[in-house]
């Protein structure tokens, strides 16, 4: 069976392609998965489509906009 734990956010990242789609829950800022934004910031990771149940844009403390779908 396949380990799916991870010591870091980072390495929990790690194997996300450039393009990929991720799907994350967030019913307001302060459930946004910010700590998850951060991990695919340092990656370096493009062109991802991040599908949100958000209904209205928000901007993160770092000046991120998230939209309810980013493209």
């Amino acid at each position: 069976m396949l380990n799916k734990i991870f010591t870091s956010l980072d390495e929990s990242v790690a194997d996300v392609p450039d393009g990929a789609s991720i799907c994350m829950e967030s019913w307001g800022i302060a459930a946004v998965a910010t700590n998850l934004i951060a991990a695919i910031r340092r990656k370096g990771t493009k062109d991802l489509a991040i599908i949100s149940a958000c209904f209205v844009p928000q901007v993160m403390p770092d000046g991120i906009l998230l939209p309810p779908i980013l493209r």
